[in-house]
């Protein structure tokens, strides 16, 4: 892991008791594959398992594990309902 990724998970953590509701708008586009699998399990789906977490993301593996899925178009919800493979 980068030693920019490390500091940014860091601080993330540091934070984590501070709020209730977590806007997360594009957290894994600036790191790899495995790294981002890493902050997304052990920051977003541990570290804030008791918080209300907002996830923009173009990553749709992580669809799986939203409770609800939004698709914006222009600045607009054109669809909205859950995961279904």
């Amino acid at each position: 892991m980068g030693i920019v990724a490390v500091y940014l998970m860091a601080n993330f953590l540091i934070y984590v008791n501070y709020a209730d509701i977590y806007l997360l708008d594009d957290p894994l586009s600036v790191v790899d594959v495995h790294v981002g699998k890493h902050i997304f399990e052990a920051c977003i789906m541990y570290a804030l398992k008791d918080k209300t977490r907002l996830l923009v993301t173009h990553h749709l593996q992580y669809l799986p594990f939203a409770d609800q899925v939004l698709i914006m178009r222009q600045g607009e919800i054109s669809e909205r309902g859950s995961y279904a493979v």
